[in-house]
């Protein structure tokens, strides 16, 4: 998410193409736009992961299985590549996309996914020449860019993510008028620190690092019931050579609890909502 709204946000305040706005918008993003997962909704119903005695299941109230969620939501795009001089299809090179169908498979019914936004509004960020303002309501998001004001929700309306987007594949637009919460997925949180502190410390409704670099928190986990994996983001690369651009620069990997992991921490360990909206272990300020 933090990707497509760097690149729509830069695309919309450019006159001319610069590399440099790309740069400027995607750290202003990442250090005061912070958005959770996204989940499909069913009926009312989030369905993120959900690690239970029975296996892996998602959502609460369906409780779909791995097999009943594919069915119904995920289907799959096949293409091959064309020899130009014969005209036919080039050897080696059909393959099959999957993707989360924008219907559901057995009704025809729309597709809808439920996320959050934390943003970052205070009196320091006015004094930048990047920074949100609030005006007349939490639905009246603000962005000004060097004196210039930019709707926040109108700008990001629209967004395409992930892969495979030259098929027209990973378009998202904005359903509902955003409103203000008190919880995220059924789980409170706390916004009076820097970052968003989760409250509900039980089960992942994100990645949660467990080790990355030196640092290593397993040992702050009394208990696990779920997965772990290897997370690797890849960058851009800035130098004067000719290995500049998108995705050439690969972040170093971080060892994460997947969404849906059951967990328990240490009484004195918080969570909080990181970059990107990964999920993060600190000691508690109250310690």
């Amino acid at each position: 998410m933090w990707g497509a709204v760097t690149a729509t946000l830069s695309r919309a305040m450019m006159d001319d193409y610069s590399p440099q706005i790309y740069q400027d918008v995607g750290k202003f993003v990442r250090e005061n736009l912070i958005f959770s997962y996204f989940y499909l909704k069913d009926d009312g119903d989030v369905l993120f992961p959900n690690y239970t005695w029975e296996g892996i299941k998602f959502g609460t109230v369906n409780g779909f299985s791995k097999v009943n969620f594919e069915r119904k939501f995920i289907t799959s795009y096949v293409s091959t590549a064309l020899d130009k001089k014969s005209s036919t299809a080039e050897d080696e090179s059909l393959h099959e996309v999957e993707l989360i169908s924008h219907k559901e498979k057995e009704n025809g019914v729309p597709v809808d996914l439920e996320g959050y936004l934390f943003v970052n509004e205070n009196e320091k960020e006015r004094k930048k020449n990047m920074h949100i303002i609030e005006e007349g309501s939490n639905n009246n998001l603000t962005l000004v860019v060097e004196g210039k004001n930019m709707k926040l929700f109108e700008n990001i309306k629209k967004l395409t993510v992930g892969g495979e987007r030259n098929y027209g594949f990973g378009k998202l637009e904005l359903k509902n008028t955003p409103k203000m919460t008190e919880n995220m997925f059924g789980k409170e949180f706390d916004l009076e620190n820097q970052k968003p502190i989760i409250e509900d410390k039980d089960m992942a409704l994100s990645h949660v690092r467990v080790k990355h670099g030196g640092d290593n928190d397993i040992n702050k986990f009394k208990e696990i019931r779920g997965d772990l994996e290897p997370v690797v983001g890849r960058e851009w690369k800035n130098e004067d050579n000719e290995d500049e651009g998108p995705g050439r620069k690969v972040t170093k990997s971080m060892i994460c609890l997947v969404p849906g992991t059951k967990f328990e921490i240490d009484e004195d360990v918080d969570i909080e909502i990181n970059n990107y909206g990964m999920w993060t272990l600190k000691e508690s300020e109250e310690s």
